[in-house]
């Protein structure tokens, strides 16, 4: 398996057993894994993505995360490093025999980079925690009318304008606006092609 043969840690997944005082424990163990997994995958990626795996947020004080962080926001906390566990191990399940491989490198910093906006949310206070929730909610609701405008007006429109709408929609998605696909493990195999 890749992780035995990369020598990659799995990042800390909670249980239904885990305690309020054992999920902050294990977010400090998620922070210090995120920054191993960052340094190990930072030779791999091309410069302008490198630029994008700065520190995670630092883990704030135990006690004040206990009196000011509700059971909602743990059970999101939780819920959200349970996601993030079930990513790395599909990734591992599908790159079994090519860790380093262009989309092994797209997927590992893609969690990354969701690990990353965990540990910024966890620790951040309930006012601002609700505005962020609030925006989110906003903008799902925006997300989720523009593709129904796009799909009822797709069978309107001639193929060349439905095309270019596709190719909008796609550049919308994660990363395609700095992702250098050319430049992705050129230091890895020199040679190869599978790369």
């Amino acid at each position: 398996m890749a992780e035995d043969e990369y020598g990659f840690t799995k990042p800390p997944c909670p249980t239904e057993a885990t305690k309020s005082g054992e999920l902050y424990t294990m977010l400090s163990q998620f922070r210090a894994w995120v920054v191993n997994e960052q340094e190990e995958l930072r030779p791999l990626l091309p410069p302008k993505s490198v630029t994008k795996l700065d520190n995670p947020a630092p883990t704030g004080e135990q006690t004040v995360w206990e009196s000011v962080t509700s059971v909602y926001d743990k059970y999101i906390v939780a819920t959200e490093l349970r996601r993030c566990r079930h990513l790395w191990d599909h990734i591992l399940r599908m790159h079994e025999k090519d860790w380093n491989c262009q989309n092994a490198i797209q997927q590992r910093f893609g969690v990354l980079e969701f690990s990353r906006w965990i540990l910024a949310e966890a620790f951040l206070d309930p006012q601002t925690r609700e505005a962020h929730r609030q925006k989110a909610t906003h903008a799902k609701f925006a997300r989720k009318w523009n593709k129904l405008l796009v799909d009822i007006c797709k069978p309107l429109l001639p193929s060349v304008i439905q095309g270019m709408m596709e190719v909008e929609r796609r550049g919308m998605g994660f990363g395609d606006d700095w992702w250098d696909s050319d430049e992705i493990g050129k230091d890895i195999d020199e040679g190869s092609d599978e790369v």
